[in-house]
């Protein structure tokens, strides 16, 4: 995770990456801070920010790459009977643009430079994820942001990708 002045990760730090509603990425104050250890003994560091966002990072130093997610506290487990799939069914749509840019335009911002960008569903959880070399942090976290924050939901998309995953739950 890039050092002292952006990341969470940095126990120097009093400030972390952050969105607002209006404008690209900018500094957020940290209000909390925390560490815990991992199954192979690296520390991640949590911190929440004055925005209620959690941060959660684990400094790699041999590593020049960055690993960005967004995990929403809802899945399979949290939904109705009536409601079963929507949570999976919300982690497509916001792959199908925002506000301010296409489908082909999120993929493109990502992959252009080298990155990848995908999700999951789980019971308990849905994550937003994207790789991408550390210098390209602030895209990353850009179009995440852009996706979750900003999601365009149109019904022509609804129908299409209802199909979508009426052929994925049939290939099981």
């Amino acid at each position: 995770f890039p050092s002292h002045d952006n990341a969470a990760g940095d126990g120097d730090s009093q400030h972390a990456w952050g969105r607002c509603r209006g404008g690209g990425v900018r500094m957020k104050r940290v209000l909390r801070r925390g560490t815990a250890s991992g199954v192979g003994g690296e520390v991640y560091e949590w911190s929440t920010l004055s925005n209620g966002v959690r941060v959660a990072t684990a400094r790699l130093e041999r590593v020049r790459s960055v690993c960005v997610a967004l995990w929403a506290g809802v899945g399979g487990r949290h939904e109705r009977g009536s409601e079963c799939g929507v949570a999976h069914f919300l982690e497509h749509m916001l792959f199908k643009g925002t506000g301010r840019r296409s489908a082909k335009e999120i993929s493109r911002a990502v992959e252009s430079v080298g990155g990848y960008l995908n999700a999951f569903t789980t019971e308990d959880h849905t994550c937003f994820y994207a790789k991408a070399a550390a210098v390209r942090l602030e895209r990353l976290l850009e179009v995440l942001s852009d996706m979750y924050v900003d999601p365009r939901l149109d019904a022509r998309d609804v129908t299409r990708e209802r199909e979508v995953i009426h052929e994925e739950i049939a290939s099981c």
